[in-house]
Formats: C-alpha cells, sequence, structure tokens
C-alpha cells in the first residue's frame, strides 16, 4: 500500500469515525480521542490534521500484538481507548467480554462514503452482532 493510500485510509477513518467518539471518553467535556492502532493506522500527518481541525486531544498507542491488544482493552476493561484497530476475526472476544460498544452507525454521516463493499456491515462477517455494530471496517482485508 503506497504511503498516499494509507494517509487516505487514516483520514477516511477520522471522517467517518470522529462522531461518535468526541464526548464519550472518561472526561465527557474533554475533546480527547484516544486511539489503540497498529503502525501506520494513525500517521503523525492525519494526527495533526485532525488535532487542528477539531482542536483535539488525540493520543495514540501503538500496537505489536493481538496479546498486548488484549492485555491493554482488558486492562481498563474496554474504557481506556475510544477507536481501536481490531481485526474482524476478534471482534466477537472483545464483545462476548464486554469491552466494546455497538456503535450507532446513525451518527456517522460519511460512512456512505465509503467502499461499497464497506456500506453493509450485516455483510461483513463478525462486526454485527444482534442487530448491532460493534466495528467499522475501513482498509482491504481483515481490519
Amino acid at each position: 500500500m503506497t504511503r498516499l493510500t494509507r494517509r487516505w485510509l487514516a483520514f477516511l477513518v477520522g471522517a467517518v469515525l470522529s462522531a461518535p467518539f468526541f464526548g464519550h471518553s472518561a472526561d465527557a467535556a474533554s475533546n480527547q480521542l484516544r486511539l489503540l492502532v497498529w503502525e501506520g493506522y494513525a500517521e503523525k500527518d492525519w494526527v495533526e490534521e485532525f488535532k487542528k481541525k477539531f482542536d483535539a486531544d488525540v493520543q495514540v498507542v501503538y500496537l505489536s500484538s493481538d496479546d498486548e491488544m488484549w492485555t491493554k482493552i482488558k486492562g481498563g476493561d474496554g474504557a481506556d481507548f475510544d477507536l481501536v484497530s481490531v481485526s474482524t476475526s476478534g471482534v466477537g472476544k472483545f464483545v462476548d467480554n464486554g469491552l466494546f460498544k455497538p456503535i450507532d452507525t446513525s451518527k456517522l454521516p460519511n460512512l456512505k462514503n465509503q467502499l461499497p463493499q464497506f456500506q453493509d456491515l450485516t455483510k461483513i462477517s463478525g462486526i454485527v452482532r444482534d442487530g448491532k455494530a460493534y466495528g467499522v471496517p475501513f482498509a482491504f482485508g481483515s481490519i
């Protein structure tokens, strides 16, 4: 994947996902977005642009393994991060343990701008349970 493509994808995830998370962190009055992501999913230039555009405090924690992701999310009972980068096959484990909250997709106006194969979340294995979406993919493959 080229740097430009990754930048576009990073911007897209910000545009698609920012609305439901602001004001939902531990300190509801803050304009803070806490990310738990793999290297390359929150590039510095995107984060800086996002901070300026939304007058936000963006805190990024990078992952090195799936085990580390589990430890970090479980350690804070799912409350330490607003957005995580998890494969669709791993979402169920977090939902089953009460660590992920459903996403109100009505608050995602840019969902309609997703790639066509990502717009109907019910067709993506592992992210919808009991009619509620627990993830929104933004990249090719399993993320």
